[in-house]
């Protein structure tokens, strides 16, 4: 009786599963016996043991669990040369009644109480099983291990190889044929021709031999990447019943790759519409830690005046999270002006570094043929700007009707039209969510540095703070990293003392004198229960600082939200003048200003060049 074998792999430092099918000499075998010879290949710290060692045999009725059948067999010193020992094993009589069997083999080194510490193959275990021939059959799950070269080491070997061994195995009496079996190595992760070379052929055992060899060679690199796989498939055998699978495992072994940050893809494309299109930044490496990395957008021939809305902020990913999304508005113009493109950028990367896609192009696909009417005369298309040009973000379906709805039951009275197309204009700055949102961010500008803040950084840090679930964190995180910034450290440095931190804060926020408000300030921070940025938010939250601030904030909006750009001297002066005038008691200064801007011929340009309104509409 002869039996196809196939252990541990030689390279003993890679994962190799293998899952070898029964594989039985084709002669008739003589009259059975209870005794068996059983030889076997034992390494001992990835190399072929030598010497004398302890094994132990038990015979199962199942692969895993079930019942022992007869007494466990332990034999002393039995001596192993090269890798290879053999024993006789009997279990009885009756321990082969006609159904499966599994031997279970476990082994250690003569004189070692425990297993010897740095041997890591000192101690193994595997079962096979007896058939009611009382032939030994190997159904073997073996682990083993090849490793993938360097650059650097394979200069002049072109790789390491990776040894996959064949075993033939006897009962009594031996088998006296030859046994071949063929073999070809299959794909799994790893790609032959770039990560290992094929190996096809055919195993031949001649009378009296019990090992065979097949190399595998493996490509060496010094790219950082993950563990690859590849299988060898043993079939066909002659002269015995066999065939199965040893899968092998390339280990990178060019250190843990480095996280980094880049968008999923260097292209995305987008239908001109009122929309948004989502925009991925991917990590890929070692994600385990934390890491974030700032996005901007940048005008190409699609202009964010009117083709799309200005996108920039912080993606912060915690540990395990492999992407992160963000949106860039998309606007609807009736230009026919073909495809535009934009850029979006990524810089300022931390806790990774920056790959090789950091900056993405989005192209505006146009919708030609264009519409003959200018798309902010249609209720709901101009209640869908509102949205992103003052919310800066796509409208939710209940908020959309609503306020549509506020403007389409007028039917076709002008009058009527017009008056809700300014009221429902005016909400989305009077409305809580600006207020909490955009006029948040106008707050902290002016009370930093009592100036008006300019229209590109305004919005560049108004896109930061969106309403939602996480609104108030954000805030607070926006705060953070506004009192870590350059210009405003320049104003007040981190040297500057508690108490003249403050006073400057509520000096250049005009609040006076505030001695009480002051005071408490200032304990807080002595007495680290508040940070920097927390006294900045109280300050901007002083009934006293938004109610002042509230009509030039109102009048800023007007150039910032409906024509892109900051104020000329002149008209700001003049429509603050306005307010101041009218409010809070009379709504009609809010309401002329918010119509001549909305029916100005520089708004309507920004969708198309029919003016389908005219000032006229805002009375005398």
């Amino acid at each position: 009786m002869t039996i196809l074998h196939f252990p541990l792999s030689r390279v003993t430092r890679s994962l190799i599963t293998a899952l070898f099918c029964i594989s039985l000499c084709a002669t008739a075998a003589p009259a059975q016996t209870t005794g068996f010879t059983y030889q076997g290949r034992l390494t001992d710290g990835g190399t072929p043991a030598n010497g004398d060692y302890e094994l132990q045999f038990v015979l199962w009725d199942n692969a895993s669990g079930g019942s022992q059948i007869g007494l466990t067999q332990t034999l002393n010193a039995v001596s192993v040369s090269a890798g290879i020992f053999t024993v006789t094993l009997d279990f009885g009589a009756n321990a082969f009644p006609g159904g499966d069997r599994f031997l279970e083999i476990s082994a250690r080194q003569s004189g070692c109480r425990r297993r010897c510490q740095g041997r890591a193959a000192a101690r193994h275990s595997e079962r096979q099983r007896r058939s009611r021939r009382r032939e030994v059959r190997p159904y073997h799950r073996r682990t083993g291990q090849c490793r993938q070269g360097t650059a650097a080491t394979d200069s002049a070997t072109a790789g390491r190889d990776c040894e996959f061994e064949a075993a033939r195995l006897s009962a009594q009496p031996p088998c006296a044929q030859t046994v071949s079996i063929n073999y070809y190595t299959l794909d799994q992760t790893a790609t032959s021709g770039s990560d290992y070379q094929e190996a096809i052929g055919v195993l031949t055992f001649n009378p009296g031999e019990t090992f065979k060899t097949i190399t595998v060679l493996v490509n060496g690199d010094t790219q950082v990447e993950t563990n690859e796989t590849f299988s060898v498939i043993f079939y066909n055998a002659i002269n015995a019943n066999g065939g199965g699978l040893a899968a092998g495992t390339i280990l990178n072994d060019d250190g843990v790759a480095q996280p980094t940050l880049q968008f999923s893809q260097a292209n995305y494309s987008v239908q001109e519409d009122l929309t948004a299109v989502a925009i991925t930044v991917t990590r890929t490496g070692d994600t385990s830690g934390s890491a974030s990395v700032s996005y901007a957008t940048s005008d190409g021939t699609a202009q964010q005046k009117s083709d799309y809305e200005i996108a920039t902020g912080t993606l912060d990913f915690a540990a395990g999270e492999a992407s992160k999304s963000f949106q860039v508005l998309i606007n609807e113009d009736m230009y026919a002006e073909g495809n535009e493109t934009f850029t979006v950028s990524l810089s300022n990367a931390i806790g990774a570094s920056p790959g090789s896609t950091g900056t993405a192009t989005v192209t505006i696909v146009d919708d030609s043929p264009e519409s003959f009417t200018n798309p902010i005369d249609a209720a709901q298309s101009f209640v869908y700007m509102q949205y992103h040009d003052f919310l800066n973000r796509e409208p939710d379906a209940g908020g959309l009707a609503y306020w549509t709805g506020q403007i389409t039951q007028c039917g076709n009275d002008a009058q009527c039209l017009s008056s809700r197309r300014i009221g429902v204009s005016a909400a989305y700055f009077i409305e809580l969510e600006f207020q909490d949102t955009g006029y948040y961010v106008y707050r902290l500008q002016k009370a930093s540095f009592g100036a008006q803040p300019v229209y590109l950084q305004f919005m560049t840090d108004r896109s930061s703070i969106v309403a939602g679930g996480n609104l108030q964190a954000n805030k607070s995180a926006f705060a953070a990293q506004w009192v870590n910034r350059a210009a405003f450290l320049q104003a007040y440095p981190a040297s500057m003392s508690q108490g003249d931190f403050v006073n400057k804060l509520f000096d250049t926020a005009g609040l006076m004198p505030y001695t009480t408000e002051r005071t408490q300030e200032m304990q807080a921070l002595v007495g680290n229960t508040k940070t920097r940025a927390q006294v900045l938010q109280d300050v901007i939250e002083m009934p006293e600082f938004k109610q002042r601030e509230y009509n030039p904030a109102f009048v800023s909006m007007q150039y910032f939200g409906y024509l892109r750009r900051d104020p000329d001297q002149g008209g700001y002066q003049f429509w603050l003048n306005i307010l101041n005038t009218k409010l809070p008691n009379d709504p009609s200064g809010y309401r002329a200003m918010v119509c001549a801007f909305i029916t100005s011929a520089e708004y309507q340009d920004r969708f198309g060049s029919l003016h389908s309104h005219s000032n006229s509409e805002c009375g005398p």
